[in-house]
């Protein structure tokens, strides 16, 4: 099954650090899975796709409050870092729909929205799936934590 369309899952925010697999030379070891997204506390976040909300909660070493959507094919997206969840376990959500308002929880240095697409529970670039003009303004504050080749389709 192809993937779904994707859309962004903020009106506007800062693009902060991108999707890598091995980490930049002299950083972090471990890898980051999705992409961060800046913005004031309390922006609104929406869902990126169609589908169920399958998770609610804060379970999850790091991550703080966050949401997991599946939707058809095996995809599903992850929302993380989250002030307020605004749906529950088994909503049936539509894309563009309210599902939560950014934040700083768990592991975060300031407030932003860590946001994972996944196929079959892997982890796959979001730049890739996301349309083409994005909705968001700006660099990464630091230019050494971005991995400029998950931009490569987008500008």
């Amino acid at each position: 099954m192809p993937a779904p369309y994707f859309d962004w899952p903020v009106d506007q925010a800062r693009l902060t650090r991108g999707f890598f697999i091995k980490p930049p030379r002299g950083k972090s070891k471990r890898p980051h899975l999705g992409i961060d997204l800046a913005a004031p506390k309390g922006t609104s976040i929406y869902a990126a796709h169609d589908g169920t909300v399958i998770y609610v909660g804060r379970e999850f070493k790091g991550f703080g409050r966050m949401i997991m959507i599946e939707g058809k094919g095996g995809w599903a997206t992850l929302y993380a870092h989250l002030t307020k969840a605004r749906v529950r376990e088994g909503t049936q959500v539509r894309q563009g729909d309210l599902i939560g308002d950014m934040g700083k929880t768990g592991r975060a240095t300031g407030v932003h929205l860590h946001f994972e697409i996944r196929k079959q529970s892997g982890p796959v670039d979001p730049m890739k799936f996301l349309p083409q003009a994005p909705r968001f303004a700006g660099k990464p504050e630091n230019p050494k934590d971005f991995d400029e080749s998950a931009m490569a389709d987008v500008l």
